[in-house]
């Protein structure tokens, strides 16, 4: 009984279902004043801390008895959250930013919308998100650069993107660009959406 309240205590201490209404609210009010720092700073605080509330609020679901309202909303939300928040600091940015890829799988609709997310703000504020990777344990490094290059398919533009960011940054931080070039060359083309079917061998066609 004591192992089961243990666990149930773990589990909520956890997994904070994110405030809807707040967050709706928030939305809604940015888009009607969008240039307003105080409205751009409740959206910011609203909107999801990590993977866990990010998946939990937008999780698509095919069953019609769930409610997946939110997740056809995901596209309009992290667009705000990518172009809308100018006058967040881009400490809190970056940081909120690297967080919500902590631990995230790729599949389609609100995990796609995230990860493009991801190469969005690296380009836009790069000093910012390396110096918050770079102060991440070696396992959340990898956790983070594996969902960064998560993709079905090799395509050119990312390994040109890879190109310039590891010519961009060995120097400063050769340490995680090794990181980066593990991650990208496990997961770029390799990478199975959360959705389909893991069990079974599936192979790629850049796999011998």
């Amino acid at each position: 009984m004591l192992f089961g309240l243990l666990c149930t205590g773990q589990m909520h201490a956890q997994y904070f279902p994110v405030d809807t209404l707040k967050l709706n609210s928030a939305f809604r009010e940015l888009q009607n004043k969008p240039n307003t720092p105080e409205r751009q700073k409740a959206f910011f605080d609203a909107f999801p801390r990590n993977w866990n509330e990010y998946i939990m609020l937008f999780q698509y679901y095919s069953d019609k008895k769930y409610d997946s309202s939110m997740s056809r909303l995901s596209g309009e939300y992290v667009d705000t959250f990518e172009h809308k928040l100018t006058l967040i600091k881009d400490s809190a940015y970056c940081t909120k930013t690297v967080s919500l890829a902590l631990g995230a799988l790729l599949d389609a609709d609100a995990p796609n919308a995230l990860r493009d997310l991801q190469h969005f703000v690296m380009w836009k504020k790069m000093e910012t998100m390396m110096k918050v990777i770079s102060g991440l344990t070696d396992a959340d490094q990898m956790l983070y650069w594996q969902f960064y290059w998560s993709s079905p398919f090799k395509k050119e533009k990312m390994v040109t993107e890879y190109n310039r960011l590891h010519k961009l940054l060995a120097d400063r931080h050769p340490k995680e660009m090794k990181t980066m070039e593990i991650a990208f060359n496990y997961f770029c083309g390799k990478a199975l959406f959360q959705s389909d079917n893991h069990i079974g061998g599936r192979h790629f066609v850049n796999e011998k």
